[in-house]
């Protein structure tokens, strides 16, 4: 259904999920092979999709992966888990479990799953009135700070006037890390 709605956009596995099924698939082989937890994570942790791919043969004719479902399912989907694939697109600081991990952060400190209904209200307004308070604080640091620039280009000018200086700051860690890549 995304693809028809949104055809160019680039869709991504949540972190969250992958390393969980990686629990509880993988731990068979990391309990028979000493090596295979330093090898995995060479190759979930490549910096090139060369490496990539090289390292994923080793380890699956290593380890004989040719038949372990998970590992080829991982393999086979791999545009859409590993960051060597997912480089090139700005996610403008979301994780791939961001909108979850969102909702638990807000109410963190809050509320509970024992919460009864009624005194869920109570701490609703009290969450509300915490993120407003620090979303006045975080306007007044924007307004009264001037974005620090790495270079002379103007999407990086454009992005210091117009963002928080909060989101200026996760744009400007990816900025960097594309000028210097």
């Amino acid at each position: 259904m995304p693809k028809k709605v949104f055809p160019n956009a680039r869709h991504r596995y949540c972190a969250w999920h992958i390393k969980k099924n990686e629990l509880e698939h993988l731990g068979p082989l990391k309990a028979r092979y000493s090596d295979f937890k330093d090898m995995y994570k060479q190759w979930v942790k490549s910096h090139t999709t060369d490496e990539f791919e090289t390292r994923w043969k080793i380890i699956r004719d290593k380890y004989n992966l040719q038949s372990h479902n998970l590992s080829n399912e991982m393999y086979n989907q791999r545009t859409r888990w590993a960051k060597v694939f997912l480089k090139d697109c700005f996610f403008a600081g979301m994780t791939t479990s961001g909108r979850s991990e969102s909702i638990h952060s807000y109410f963190d400190g809050y509320v509970t799953s024992n919460t009864m209904l009624n005194e869920f209200v109570v701490q609703y307004d009290k969450a509300v009135e915490f993120r407003r308070a620090a979303e006045e604080d975080e306007d007044f640091k924007t307004m009264k700070t001037k974005a620090v620039l790495s270079s002379v280009n103007p999407i990086e000018e454009k992005a210091g006037t117009r963002y928080t200086s909060k989101m200026f700051y996760v744009f400007h860690k990816e900025w960097i890390q594309k000028l210097y890549s």
